[in-house]
């Protein structure tokens, strides 16, 4: 018996949940944001998809009284706390590679999450391309010791554009 496992994010709407051939059961980890709310399990019973309504039914099924119970702890513990985040680094290593870095960097910009940092590595560069590019920016800028060999080495220094 094939079973996928697969993702669900509930501020997602869609309509219906899709299905792949060749899978009896699913396994569906149920998203609110980034928090994990917890894991449906769902019986294919040759189906092609399901409903908007019966994928609400299996959560409110499953999962239900757990995330009841979990909204209530987080609502009692702090009520006026919304989502946390946890910081993260985006680490970006590249070599003379300024023009798809810059299409990169600029996607990067537009994430919606709310605590990051960015620091690019640029790892014995033959121009100081990257460097410029990243100076204009608000990211970190990393240039390996050595600048002649590239490949993986000790002794980076950070130096900020």
């Amino acid at each position: 018996m094939p079973t996928k496992t697969t993702e669900l994010e509930l501020s997602n709407r869609f309509s219906f949940l899709p299905l792949e051939e060749g899978y009896d059961r699913y396994r569906i980890l149920i998203r609110s944001g980034l928090q994990p709310v917890g894991w449906i399990s769902l019986s294919t019973n040759r189906q092609n998809s399901f409903s908007y309504n019966e994928v609400q039914a299996m959560i409110k099924d499953q999962i239900g009284q757990a995330l009841i119970q979990q909204a209530l702890a987080d609502f009692f513990s702090n009520p006026k706390k919304t989502n946390t985040y946890q910081p993260i680094s985006i680490i970006i290593c590249t070599r003379n590679r300024t023009a798809q870095l810059e299409s990169c960097l600029k996607a990067i910009s537009s994430l919606q999450y709310p605590s990051y940092e960015v620091i690019v590595v640029d790892n014995a560069p033959t121009t100081d391309d990257t460097f410029r590019l990243v100076s204009g920016l608000p990211f970190g800028y990393v240039r390996g010791k050595t600048g002649t060999r590239p490949g993986p080495q000790q002794g980076y220094r950070r130096s900020k554009p």
